[in-house]
């Protein structure tokens, strides 16, 4: 079992990611701030980047396993104050794209 948040696509999660493929996991409990977009639709790409290097780690164990995503602030548009939004969209954060 994994347990981990605040992943954004940067180095240390590609090595994390390696960490994962080689303990070959059941289930990975996500606490939020996945990808780091901020809400920001010009960032939307950050999610297939890091959505794509999950999809590398099932390949590389050879299977998938369930993900349980918990929403934080960065994944609907809060910075680190409280209550303060970044952006707003008509269309919802982008991380309702990807889990609606």
């Amino acid at each position: 079992m994994i347990n981990a948040g605040d992943a954004g696509y940067t180095t240390i999660t590609k090595e994390f990611n390696n960490m994962i493929s080689g303990m070959k996991p059941d289930i990975w409990f996500v606490g939020g701030d996945n990808a780091y977009d901020d809400n920001l639709n010009t960032c939307f790409y950050t999610w297939d980047w890091y959505l794509g290097d999950i999809e590398k780690i099932f390949s590389e164990i050879g299977y998938m396993f369930p993900i349980v995503w918990a929403v934080g602030n960065h994944d609907v548009g809060l910075n680190e104050l409280p209550g303060i939004n970044i952006t707003k969209s008509l269309a919802g954060p982008p991380y309702l794209t990807y889990f609606p």
